[in-house]
């Protein structure tokens, strides 16, 4: 792509994240770092960064997004959702203190200020997601549309975060165990970020959320619904209306 290329598709998808859909970028990015400059680019047109999440580009190769400041919210809010929303259940790591990209695992941890349950609604700005090539789903910064954050988790330090015992729905509903990121992954994983979020915008910063994966998701999320999820003492919850 060309630099007015890549300028064009960033507008496009900067448009379209309010709710309206994008057919398709034409041209597509030829690889991760085009893909990685209409993301940095369209933070021009979004606003700042106030945090991140992990991804997995065409469900393999580690990769990442920028996640708006603006989109990032606390438990129970009400957000207005499209009907192509989906809802995925999270650990969400909250930075105190800024993560350079040479710094070492131990001053990585030490950057982390606390472990969160956390909502990811995706909404992607293509109207049929299923169809988009993964550089254009990486584009479009693999469809996040809001982070709610919820209670912090308990003793993070020292728990066993690859299996919690996380669920979606009423306190009666049977736990659903779900892998996800130990805690030194999670380390690795900032490591890799800090680079790349350097080059895409303001790097890894103090107080950015940085969403870890799904652990329960993606499930349709409907309007009008009250959602909770989390795990016995830590909870986060939502409510969605009509966009």
């Amino acid at each position: 792509m060309q630099r007015d290329q890549i300028a064009s598709a960033a507008e496009a998808l900067a448009a379209a994240n309010d709710g309206e859909t994008l057919d398709a970028l034409n041209p597509l990015p030829e690889s991760p770092a085009e893909a990685y400059a209409v993301q940095a680019e369209s933070l021009r047109h979004l606003g700042p960064v106030g945090g991140w999440k992990h991804a997995l580009l065409g469900g393999r190769d580690l990769s990442c997004a920028p996640v708006l400041g603006r989109a990032i919210h606390p438990s129970g809010t009400t957000l207005a959702v499209a009907p192509h929303a989906r809802l995925e259940l999270e650990i969400a790591v909250r930075l105190r203190a800024d993560i350079s990209p040479r710094a070492k695992p131990a001053e990585i941890l030490d950057a982390i200020g606390s472990v969160h349950v956390a909502f990811e609604v995706l909404q992607s700005r293509f109207p049929a997601l299923e169809n988009q090539p993964p550089l254009a789903q990486m584009a479009d910064r693999f469809s996040n549309q809001a982070i709610v954050l919820g209670d912090e988790v308990p003793d993070w330090q020292s728990r066993d975060l690859t299996r919690l015992p996380l669920a979606i729905g009423t306190p009666s509903d049977p736990p659903t165990m779900a892998a996800g990121m130990s805690l030194s992954e999670i380390v690795c994983f900032l490591s890799f970020l800090a680079e790349r979020a350097a080059v895409i915008g303001p790097g890894l910063r103090a107080e950015h959320c940085i969403v870890t994966g799904a652990r329960i998701g993606p499930q349709p999320l409907p309007a009008g619904a009250e959602v909770r999820g989390g795990l016995e003492g830590c909870q986060v919850s939502m409510t969605t209306r009509a966009l």
